[in-house]
Protein backbone atom coordinates (compact mmCIF):
# COMPACT_ATOMS: atom_id res chain seq x y z
CA UNK A 1 0.00 0.00 0.00
CA UNK A 2 1.44 3.43 -0.65
CA UNK A 3 0.82 6.45 0.86
CA UNK A 4 0.57 9.03 -0.83
CA UNK A 5 -0.58 13.11 0.18
CA UNK A 6 -2.97 14.85 -1.88
CA UNK A 7 -2.94 18.69 -1.42
CA UNK A 8 -6.13 18.91 -3.66
CA UNK A 9 -4.26 21.15 -6.03
CA UNK A 10 -3.12 20.16 -9.45
CA UNK A 11 -0.66 22.96 -11.12
CA UNK A 12 -1.26 24.18 -14.58
CA UNK A 13 2.59 23.63 -15.22
CA UNK A 14 1.73 20.08 -13.99
CA UNK A 15 -0.88 19.21 -16.67
CA UNK A 16 0.77 21.44 -19.60
CA UNK A 17 3.82 19.02 -18.77
CA UNK A 18 2.11 15.92 -19.37
CA UNK A 19 -0.01 16.94 -22.26
CA UNK A 20 3.07 18.03 -24.24
CA UNK A 21 4.98 14.63 -22.86
CA UNK A 22 1.63 12.51 -24.59
CA UNK A 23 2.04 14.67 -27.73
CA UNK A 24 6.29 13.94 -27.70
CA UNK A 25 5.55 10.41 -27.17
CA UNK A 26 2.52 9.82 -29.76
CA UNK A 27 5.19 11.73 -32.39
CA UNK A 28 8.01 9.44 -31.79
CA UNK A 29 5.52 6.43 -31.51
CA UNK A 30 5.12 4.85 -35.26
CA UNK A 31 4.42 1.19 -34.84
CA UNK A 32 4.64 -0.54 -37.74
CA UNK A 33 5.08 -3.96 -39.04
CA UNK A 34 8.86 -4.82 -37.78
CA UNK A 35 9.51 -8.29 -36.06
CA UNK A 36 13.09 -6.86 -34.78
CA UNK A 37 12.41 -7.93 -31.09
CA UNK A 38 14.72 -4.86 -29.81
CA UNK A 39 12.99 -2.51 -31.66
CA UNK A 40 9.82 -3.59 -30.71
CA UNK A 41 10.84 -3.88 -27.38
CA UNK A 42 11.81 -0.25 -27.03
CA UNK A 43 8.23 1.22 -28.91
CA UNK A 44 6.03 -1.19 -26.59
CA UNK A 45 8.56 0.50 -23.35
CA UNK A 46 7.61 3.81 -24.47
CA UNK A 47 4.33 2.94 -25.17
CA UNK A 48 3.55 1.99 -21.28
CA UNK A 49 4.99 5.64 -20.51
CA UNK A 50 2.66 7.07 -22.61
CA UNK A 51 -0.51 4.86 -20.83
CA UNK A 52 0.60 6.22 -17.43
CA UNK A 53 0.76 9.22 -18.70
CA UNK A 54 -3.01 9.15 -20.05
CA UNK A 55 -3.81 7.52 -16.85
CA UNK A 56 -2.71 10.49 -14.57
CA UNK A 57 -4.59 12.88 -16.58
CA UNK A 58 -7.94 9.73 -16.40
CA UNK A 59 -8.04 9.97 -20.36
CA UNK A 60 -9.55 6.62 -20.05
CA UNK A 61 -10.54 5.79 -23.91
CA UNK A 62 -6.42 7.06 -24.83
CA UNK A 63 -5.53 4.71 -21.92
CA UNK A 64 -7.69 1.71 -23.37
CA UNK A 65 -6.57 2.24 -26.63
CA UNK A 66 -2.76 2.87 -25.30
CA UNK A 67 -2.92 -0.76 -23.43
CA UNK A 68 -4.19 -2.66 -26.36
CA UNK A 69 -1.38 -0.89 -28.89
CA UNK A 70 1.21 -2.47 -26.08
CA UNK A 71 -0.26 -5.50 -25.72
CA UNK A 72 -0.58 -6.53 -29.70
CA UNK A 73 3.41 -4.76 -29.43
CA UNK A 74 4.40 -7.53 -27.44
CA UNK A 75 2.46 -9.92 -29.49
CA UNK A 76 4.60 -9.40 -32.13
CA UNK A 77 7.21 -9.60 -30.17
CA UNK A 78 6.50 -12.78 -28.84
CA UNK A 79 5.37 -14.47 -32.76
CA UNK A 80 8.91 -15.38 -33.74
CA UNK A 81 10.44 -15.33 -30.00
CA UNK A 82 7.62 -17.27 -27.86
CA UNK A 83 9.45 -17.83 -25.40
CA UNK A 84 10.86 -14.11 -24.75
CA UNK A 85 10.12 -14.42 -20.70
CA UNK A 86 11.24 -10.19 -20.64
CA UNK A 87 8.10 -10.30 -23.10
CA UNK A 88 6.23 -12.44 -21.45
CA UNK A 89 6.43 -10.89 -18.06
CA UNK A 90 5.67 -7.28 -19.69
CA UNK A 91 3.14 -8.25 -21.00
CA UNK A 92 1.33 -9.88 -18.12
CA UNK A 93 2.09 -6.09 -16.62
CA UNK A 94 0.27 -4.41 -19.06
CA UNK A 95 -2.81 -6.70 -19.23
CA UNK A 96 -3.05 -6.45 -15.42
CA UNK A 97 -2.76 -2.63 -15.53
CA UNK A 98 -5.65 -3.16 -18.72
CA UNK A 99 -7.59 -4.97 -15.80
CA UNK A 100 -7.25 -2.23 -13.24
CA UNK A 101 -8.61 0.43 -15.39
CA UNK A 102 -11.77 -2.16 -16.69
CA UNK A 103 -12.25 -2.59 -12.84
CA UNK A 104 -12.32 0.92 -12.38
CA UNK A 105 -14.43 1.57 -15.29
CA UNK A 106 -16.74 -1.12 -13.99
CA UNK A 107 -15.81 -2.89 -17.30
CA UNK A 108 -16.37 -5.80 -15.37
CA UNK A 109 -15.74 -8.68 -17.49
CA UNK A 110 -13.54 -7.09 -19.42
CA UNK A 111 -11.36 -6.83 -16.53
CA UNK A 112 -11.74 -10.53 -15.68
CA UNK A 113 -10.94 -11.39 -19.16
CA UNK A 114 -7.43 -9.45 -18.31
CA UNK A 115 -6.56 -10.12 -15.85
CA UNK A 116 -6.76 -13.57 -16.73
CA UNK A 117 -4.73 -13.14 -19.92
CA UNK A 118 -1.78 -11.23 -17.44
CA UNK A 119 -2.16 -14.89 -15.12
CA UNK A 120 -1.98 -16.93 -18.72
CA UNK A 121 1.32 -14.77 -19.56
CA UNK A 122 2.97 -14.84 -16.19
CA UNK A 123 2.47 -19.04 -16.32
CA UNK A 124 4.26 -19.35 -19.08
CA UNK A 125 7.10 -17.26 -18.11
CA UNK A 126 7.45 -19.39 -14.94
CA UNK A 127 6.89 -22.57 -17.35
CA UNK A 128 10.16 -21.75 -18.80
CA UNK A 129 11.72 -19.96 -15.59
CA UNK A 130 10.41 -21.61 -12.50
CA UNK A 131 12.02 -19.40 -10.27
CA UNK A 132 11.74 -16.00 -11.79
CA UNK A 133 10.29 -13.70 -8.83
CA UNK A 134 9.72 -11.00 -10.61
CA UNK A 135 6.73 -13.09 -12.96
CA UNK A 136 5.90 -14.87 -9.28
CA UNK A 137 5.23 -11.35 -7.92
CA UNK A 138 3.18 -10.14 -10.41
CA UNK A 139 1.35 -13.35 -10.98
CA UNK A 140 0.34 -12.70 -6.83
CA UNK A 141 -0.81 -9.30 -7.23
CA UNK A 142 -2.69 -10.19 -10.51
CA UNK A 143 -4.46 -12.75 -9.00
CA UNK A 144 -5.43 -10.62 -5.86
CA UNK A 145 -6.29 -7.75 -7.87
CA UNK A 146 -8.82 -10.59 -9.96
CA UNK A 147 -9.90 -12.00 -6.13
CA UNK A 148 -10.68 -8.65 -5.04
CA UNK A 149 -13.08 -8.11 -8.39
CA UNK A 150 -14.54 -11.55 -8.34
CA UNK A 151 -15.48 -11.54 -4.31
CA UNK A 152 -17.11 -7.86 -5.18
CA UNK A 153 -19.05 -9.48 -7.92
CA UNK A 154 -20.57 -12.44 -5.72
CA UNK A 155 -17.75 -15.14 -7.74
CA UNK A 156 -17.07 -16.22 -4.68
CA UNK A 157 -15.58 -19.74 -5.03
CA UNK A 158 -13.50 -17.88 -7.79
CA UNK A 159 -12.35 -15.44 -5.45
CA UNK A 160 -11.20 -18.11 -2.53
CA UNK A 161 -9.37 -19.77 -5.44
CA UNK A 162 -7.86 -16.66 -6.58
CA UNK A 163 -6.89 -15.76 -3.05
CA UNK A 164 -5.15 -19.18 -2.24
CA UNK A 165 -3.52 -18.97 -5.97
CA UNK A 166 -1.80 -15.62 -5.22
CA UNK A 167 -0.92 -17.00 -1.40
CA UNK A 168 0.59 -19.82 -3.23
CA UNK A 169 3.03 -17.69 -5.86
CA UNK A 170 4.14 -15.17 -2.79
CA UNK A 171 5.26 -18.18 -0.25
CA UNK A 172 7.23 -19.20 -3.82
CA UNK A 173 8.92 -15.96 -3.95
CA UNK A 174 9.51 -16.02 -0.20
CA UNK A 175 11.24 -19.44 -0.74
CA UNK A 176 13.24 -18.01 -3.26
CA UNK A 177 13.94 -14.41 -1.57
CA UNK A 178 13.05 -15.01 2.32
CA UNK A 179 14.39 -11.05 2.71
CA UNK A 180 11.88 -9.23 0.69
CA UNK A 181 10.01 -7.03 3.06
CA UNK A 182 7.39 -5.90 0.43
CA UNK A 183 6.21 -9.59 -0.66
CA UNK A 184 5.89 -10.54 2.83
CA UNK A 185 3.19 -7.22 3.37
CA UNK A 186 1.45 -8.58 -0.19
CA UNK A 187 1.08 -11.91 1.21
CA UNK A 188 -0.46 -10.72 4.23
CA UNK A 189 -2.68 -8.60 2.14
CA UNK A 190 -3.94 -11.38 0.23
CA UNK A 191 -4.27 -13.47 3.63
CA UNK A 192 -6.39 -10.64 5.14
CA UNK A 193 -8.51 -10.20 1.89
CA UNK A 194 -8.60 -14.30 1.72
CA UNK A 195 -9.80 -14.11 5.78
CA UNK A 196 -12.49 -11.38 4.72
CA UNK A 197 -13.89 -13.38 2.02
CA UNK A 198 -13.76 -16.70 4.63
CA UNK A 199 -15.97 -14.59 7.61
CA UNK A 200 -18.59 -13.19 4.80
CA UNK A 201 -18.71 -17.09 4.25
CA UNK A 202 -19.36 -18.04 8.01
CA UNK A 203 -16.09 -20.21 7.23
CA UNK A 204 -14.99 -19.06 11.02
CA UNK A 205 -11.91 -21.25 11.41
CA UNK A 206 -10.03 -20.68 8.13
CA UNK A 207 -10.82 -17.06 8.55
CA UNK A 208 -9.23 -16.88 11.68
CA UNK A 209 -6.26 -18.82 10.57
CA UNK A 210 -6.06 -16.81 7.33
CA UNK A 211 -5.80 -13.84 9.51
CA UNK A 212 -3.79 -15.53 12.00
CA UNK A 213 -1.02 -15.97 9.16
CA UNK A 214 -1.58 -12.87 7.36
CA UNK A 215 -0.21 -10.74 11.12
CA UNK A 216 2.96 -13.12 10.66
CA UNK A 217 3.41 -12.11 7.52
CA UNK A 218 3.76 -8.71 8.31
CA UNK A 219 5.87 -8.97 11.60
CA UNK A 220 8.36 -11.14 9.03
CA UNK A 221 8.01 -7.49 6.93
CA UNK A 222 8.57 -6.41 10.36
CA UNK A 223 11.24 -7.81 11.48
CA UNK A 224 13.19 -6.67 8.07
CA UNK A 225 12.34 -3.04 7.86
CA UNK A 226 11.11 -1.67 11.88
CA UNK A 227 10.00 1.50 10.21
CA UNK A 228 7.92 -0.44 7.45
CA UNK A 229 4.52 1.71 7.47
CA UNK A 230 2.45 0.35 5.09
CA UNK A 231 3.21 -3.23 7.32
CA UNK A 232 1.97 -1.16 10.79
CA UNK A 233 -1.40 0.04 9.14
CA UNK A 234 -1.85 -3.24 7.69
CA UNK A 235 -1.55 -5.33 10.46
CA UNK A 236 -3.59 -2.92 12.51
CA UNK A 237 -6.45 -3.33 10.19
CA UNK A 238 -6.17 -7.14 9.93
CA UNK A 239 -5.84 -7.40 13.81
CA UNK A 240 -9.01 -5.20 13.67
CA UNK A 241 -11.05 -7.50 11.48
CA UNK A 242 -9.68 -10.81 13.62
CA UNK A 243 -11.33 -8.62 16.73
CA UNK A 244 -14.55 -8.29 14.87
CA UNK A 245 -14.27 -12.20 14.46
CA UNK A 246 -13.39 -13.48 17.91
CA UNK A 247 -16.30 -10.91 19.26
CA UNK A 248 -19.26 -12.56 17.09
CA UNK A 249 -17.37 -15.83 18.05
CA UNK A 250 -17.75 -14.75 22.14
CA UNK A 251 -13.95 -15.16 22.28
CA UNK A 252 -14.13 -12.03 24.59
CA UNK A 253 -10.50 -12.19 25.82
CA UNK A 254 -9.39 -12.49 22.44
CA UNK A 255 -10.92 -10.34 20.74
CA UNK A 256 -9.74 -7.62 23.67
CA UNK A 257 -6.17 -8.60 22.99
CA UNK A 258 -6.51 -7.96 19.38
CA UNK A 259 -8.12 -4.54 19.21
CA UNK A 260 -5.31 -3.86 21.63
CA UNK A 261 -2.48 -4.81 19.44
CA UNK A 262 -4.16 -3.30 16.31
CA UNK A 263 -4.59 0.10 18.13
CA UNK A 264 -0.67 -0.23 19.41
CA UNK A 265 0.33 -1.01 15.59
CA UNK A 266 -1.86 1.91 14.54
CA UNK A 267 -0.13 4.13 16.93
CA UNK A 268 3.12 3.25 15.43
CA UNK A 269 1.98 4.38 12.25
CA UNK A 270 1.15 7.81 13.52
CA UNK A 271 4.55 7.62 15.10
CA UNK A 272 5.82 7.91 11.55
CA UNK A 273 3.03 9.58 9.53
CA UNK A 274 0.99 11.43 12.13
CA UNK A 275 -1.23 12.87 9.51
CA UNK A 276 -1.95 9.52 7.88
CA UNK A 277 -5.84 10.07 7.45
CA UNK A 278 -6.44 6.19 6.98
CA UNK A 279 -4.08 5.29 10.12
CA UNK A 280 -6.64 7.67 12.24
CA UNK A 281 -9.52 6.53 10.91
CA UNK A 282 -9.10 3.18 11.55
CA UNK A 283 -7.77 3.58 15.15
CA UNK A 284 -10.98 5.44 16.50
CA UNK A 285 -13.14 2.74 14.67
CA UNK A 286 -11.04 -0.01 16.80
CA UNK A 287 -11.09 2.34 19.74
CA UNK A 288 -14.83 2.39 19.28
CA UNK A 289 -15.58 -1.20 18.77
CA UNK A 290 -13.52 -1.82 22.13
CA UNK A 291 -15.55 0.13 24.27
CA UNK A 292 -18.00 -1.69 22.54
CA UNK A 293 -17.23 -4.40 23.61
CA UNK A 294 -16.08 -3.31 26.86
CA UNK A 295 -19.25 -2.47 27.82
CA UNK A 296 -20.43 -5.86 26.74
CA UNK A 297 -17.99 -7.15 29.54
CA UNK A 298 -19.38 -4.89 32.11
CA UNK A 299 -16.25 -2.95 32.04
CA UNK A 300 -17.74 0.82 31.80
CA UNK A 301 -14.61 2.25 32.83
CA UNK A 302 -12.62 0.84 30.49
CA UNK A 303 -15.27 1.58 27.82
CA UNK A 304 -15.68 4.94 29.04
CA UNK A 305 -11.74 5.89 28.37
CA UNK A 306 -11.48 3.90 24.74
CA UNK A 307 -14.66 6.03 23.09
CA UNK A 308 -13.14 9.11 24.69
CA UNK A 309 -9.58 8.53 23.11
CA UNK A 310 -11.71 7.71 19.89
CA UNK A 311 -13.37 11.13 20.26
CA UNK A 312 -10.01 12.52 20.30
CA UNK A 313 -8.58 11.02 17.26
CA UNK A 314 -11.67 11.32 15.38
CA UNK A 315 -11.83 14.92 16.07
CA UNK A 316 -8.24 15.43 15.05
CA UNK A 317 -8.72 13.95 11.72
CA UNK A 318 -11.56 16.53 11.26
CA UNK A 319 -9.27 18.99 11.40
CA UNK A 320 -6.64 17.32 8.40
CA UNK A 321 -10.25 16.64 6.23
CA UNK A 322 -12.34 19.54 7.35
CA UNK A 323 -15.47 18.76 5.72
CA UNK A 324 -15.46 14.75 5.80
CA UNK A 325 -19.28 13.79 6.84
CA UNK A 326 -18.29 10.06 7.65
CA UNK A 327 -15.87 11.42 10.24
CA UNK A 328 -18.15 13.57 11.59
CA UNK A 329 -20.84 11.01 11.84
CA UNK A 330 -18.41 9.13 13.66
CA UNK A 331 -17.84 11.96 16.51
CA UNK A 332 -21.61 12.45 17.00
CA UNK A 333 -22.00 8.79 17.46
CA UNK A 334 -19.16 8.48 19.89
CA UNK A 335 -20.46 11.52 22.04
CA UNK A 336 -23.55 10.14 21.96
CA UNK A 337 -22.33 6.45 23.70
CA UNK A 338 -20.29 8.69 25.98
CA UNK A 339 -23.51 10.42 27.19
CA UNK A 340 -24.59 7.18 27.58
CA UNK A 341 -22.77 6.20 29.67
CA UNK A 342 -23.42 9.12 32.31
CA UNK A 343 -19.60 10.62 32.65
CA UNK A 344 -18.42 14.23 31.81
CA UNK A 345 -16.75 14.66 28.18
CA UNK A 346 -15.81 17.38 26.51
CA UNK A 347 -18.20 18.69 24.11
CA UNK A 348 -16.66 19.64 20.93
Amino acid sequence: MNINKNTGQEPNSSKSAYLEAITAYAKHLKLGTSDDTTTLNTQVSELQNLEDLHTQLSQHEQALHTYSQAIASYSRTLTPSPDYIYALNNQGKVLQKLGNLHTQLSNHKQAIHSYSEAIASYARALSLAPHDINALNNQGSTLHRLGDLQAQLAQHEQALKSYQEAVVAYSRSLSLAPGDKDVFNNKGSVLSSLGNLQTQLVHHEQALQSYTDAIAAYNSALSLAPDYISAFNNKGYTLQRLGDLQTQLVQHQQALQSYTDAIAAYNRTLTLVPDFITALNNKGLTLKRLGSLQVKLSQEHDAFKSWQVALIVFTRSLEIVPGDDYIRHQRELLQKLLDSLGEDTPNN
